[in-house]
């Protein structure tokens, strides 16, 4: 039975993980333990372990290189576990730990998912995932956003996805990725036909040129398989705007696409109509925290009318005044296929409030706004409504 096996598969991982952790005079980490011990005794499957060194348990006593190396080698001593899933975030797991990660990665068949965000891992341990990754055929699942590996581990990064047939998700945010990073994911995206979601938020971009972002672009246009990207504080300006959009009107899998945070402007508002009107492949559109103002979101506004299929739309924080959110209030009633949209942060005034109210009123399939409206003296004033998705805040993102 299932059960059975869970039961077994624990306790023999469990053994192997206080002998290695013997063998390595290392203490046994206890949530593991703990882990192991209600699988055993409630028949549960020891498929997914996980240590988030910011839960409670491992706040103060986060995983260290050595405790890695532990659980790694009882995964080595235990051949046939049912273990798919490590997730090991938010510790203190440097470049030795990552490469154990790794070594393993490079004969283990099972594994789909691995963890490891917000540790401090760097160059090294970068390009030893980098390297497991290009032969390893399980791994489905790879984040490691937070970690520092600089722009030659994420080069090696970059090198593996031209090759990598197994990888689903890519999570790369926040790793100080550079210029040739971006240059080499380009080539990446061109080649690779199985990623379906890449997180490429906050790299250390300083060009005013975007030539890597033009490489990006340029992947992006002879790719046919990326479903998500998101690019939020990639300080992109209006000139990337323009490359990419230029280059998506041509992409025919794109689902999902968040440029939030970066520094577009009203001139970036064209190019994103643009590719409103001729790509109805995108659904999903996040633009917070920008400057489109009212000149950027009119062009937006009008080209809602060529596209049946946007459904989410984000353009809070884009400092729109009256004007600009008139023709949006307009464009929506029409458009009729929205079922998010998010405009809190701007410079909403009771007439543009009342014409939002009315718009949304208009669209059955509306389900999630975060404006709302409140009559006060027969005045209609926009209040945000919170809700489980309205998180964003400007400058956090």
């Amino acid at each position: 039975t299932g059960g059975g096996a869970y039961t077994e598969d624990a306790q023999r991982l469990k053994d192997s993980y206080t002998s290695q952790c013997m063998t390595l005079n290392v203490p046994p980490v206890a949530p593991l333990m703990d882990f192991f011990d209600r699988c055993i005794g409630q028949g549960e499957s020891p498929a997914i372990i996980e240590l988030k060194g910011n839960r409670r348990e491992l706040f103060h006593k986060r995983l260290q290189d050595h405790d890695v190396q532990a659980v790694v080698a009882a995964l080595q001593a235990s051949q046939h576990s049912l273990i798919t899933a490590l997730v090991f975030s938010w510790n203190n797991i440097g470049d030795e730990g990552c490469m154990a990660l790794a070594d393993w990665l490079k004969t283990d068949g099972q594994i789909n998912r691995l963890d490891l965000s917000f540790n401090n891992i760097g160059e090294e341990g970068g390009k030893a995932i980098a390297d497991a990754l290009c032969t390893n055929k399980s791994l489905a699942h790879l984040a490691m956003t937070g970690n520092k590996v600089g722009d030659k581990g994420g080069l090696a990064l970059a090198q593996m996805l031209s090759v990598n047939t197994t990888l689903k998700t890519a999570d790369l945010a926040n790793m100080e990725l550079g210029h040739q990073t971006l240059t080499m994911m380009g080539i990446a995206l061109a080649r690779n036909s199985t990623l379906l979601v890449l997180n490429l938020d906050r790299p250390s971009l300083f060009s005013r040129q975007e030539e890597a972002v033009e490489h990006v672009a340029m992947g992006l246009r002879a790719n046919q398989s990326l479903r998500s990207l998101s690019l939020r504080n990639a300080s992109l300006r209006d000139r990337g705007c323009f490359l990419l959009c230029d280059n998506l009107v041509l992409n025919h899998s794109l689902t999902e696409l968040d440029l939030s945070s970066n520094k577009l402007t009203e001139d970036a508002g064209p190019a994103l109509a643009q590719l409103v009107e001729s790509n109805e492949v995108i659904s999903k559109l996040h633009l917070a925290n920008n400057e489109l103002c009212d000149r950027g979101c009119t062009a937006l506004s009008h080209s809602l009318s060529s596209n049946a299929g946007l459904t989410d739309l984000d353009i809070a924080y884009n400092k729109i005044d009256n004007d600009g959110l008139l023709q949006l209030a307009s464009a929506i009633s029409k458009h009729g296929f929205l079922t998010r949209l998010t405009a809190w942060g701007n410079l909403i005034k009771p007439q543009s409030t009342a014409a939002l109210a009315y718009a949304c009123q208009q669209i059955r399939s509306l389900k999630n706004t975060d404006i709302r409206v409140q009559v006060v003296d027969d005045v209609p004033n926009a209040v945000r409504k919170v809700t489980p998705e309205s998180t964003f805040q400007p400058g956090l993102a």
